[in-house]
């Protein structure tokens, strides 16, 4: 076996190996639903470079947690997290629980949106980044959404 073979066997055991520990952190009933949320993300991510055989069994766990993720990480404010999260968990169907995500992060893209206009013009670049932050947690239809690309435009 050359050199280059070697090299490129032991990369793809090292993806195997990441992946197979991603997947059984993230399909562990003991795990809470944000952590193995997170895991099977990652393996996800990994699947990708190792041929996809548990594409659809990922998945489905992260649908299956994903309201409940949500809520994790809405509770320990990691918004970008929780919008992923609820985005999933959505594809199910509304539930109580997405609707409080939903309202919440609506909440916290108002809070970036009053921040960044006070910002605009002492520190425009702070403002800018808010206002691509309240494009990554909230829908497109979201008034502050809209809000944020009139600002962000100039307008």
């Amino acid at each position: 076996m050359s050199d280059g073979d070697a090299k490129e066997l032991k990369t793809l055991a090292g993806v195997y190996e990441q992946l197979g520990k991603a997947y059984n952190i993230g399909m562990a009933s003991s795990t809470s639903a944000d952590a193995a949320f997170k895991s099977l993300q990652l393996a996800l991510n990994m699947e990708n470079s190792a041929g996809g055989e548990f594409r659809d069994e990922i998945r489905e766990k992260m649908k299956s947690i994903a309201a409940k993720a949500a809520l994790a990480f809405l509770s320990s404010k990691d918004y970008s997290s929780a919008s992923a999260a609820v985005k999933l968990a959505e594809t199910n169907g509304p539930t109580s629980s997405t609707k409080l995500v939903r309202t919440q992060l609506e909440a916290r893209a108002k809070e970036l949106y009053d921040q960044a206009a006070r910002e605009m013009d002492s520190n425009p670049a702070e403002a800018k980044s808010k206002l691509r932050q309240i494009k990554g947690l909230v829908p497109s239809s979201s008034p502050w959404s809209k809000k944020a690309d009139q600002l962000l435009s100039g307008q």
